[in-house]
């Protein structure tokens, strides 16, 4: 297997290992739940109060504690993601803001499924963008938002 392969093995297997499986603490509404809140924010919170750019154990328990599912989906989620990145770009590019914001609305939901929470965040705010028409606000957004993927694919490799 290729590298991102085998770092999202480790990735999802190690916290299952080090906790057991089953016993991992309870989270309120764990951010990529689909049920957002302030609570949710706190519970996602690393130990330094930040929104982790990766929420992997959110993932797990979403999918019942699955690390084989959740490879599959954060592989399908890495090799798709640019695509649709790419055409977000292009749309913006040539003014289609209405259509950048239901793109953005698609990529908020798939990231948010695989625990990317601080880029469905932004995909979220393009979305809003896309809703009020401000064609500034998504060209402010589109770099913000290549780097956050960034970090996601570094987030994933490296644990």
């Amino acid at each position: 297997p290729g590298t991102i392969a085998r770092a999202l093995e480790r990735w999802l297997v190690s916290p299952m290992q080090e906790q057991g499986q089953g016993s991992a603490q309870e989270k309120p509404a764990p951010v990529g739940s689909g049920f957002e809140t302030a609570q949710s924010r706190e519970a996602a919170a690393d130990t330094h109060g930040e929104v982790p750019v990766f929420d992997r154990r959110g993932l797990l328990k979403r999918l019942m504690e699955d690390s084989e599912l959740a490879a599959k989906m954060m592989s399908a989620f890495l090799l798709d993601a640019p695509v649709q990145m790419a055409a977000l770009a292009q749309l913006v590019g040539t003014g289609q803001v209405e259509e950048a914001g239901r793109l953005a609305h698609k990529l908020k939901g798939s990231s948010l499924a695989v625990g990317a929470v601080i880029l469905s965040a932004l995909f979220s705010d393009m979305e809003k963008g896309g809703k009020a028409g401000d064609w500034e606000r998504l060209k402010v957004l589109l770099p913000r938002i290549d780097s956050e993927f960034e970090r996601l694919k570094q987030a994933v490799t490296q644990e």
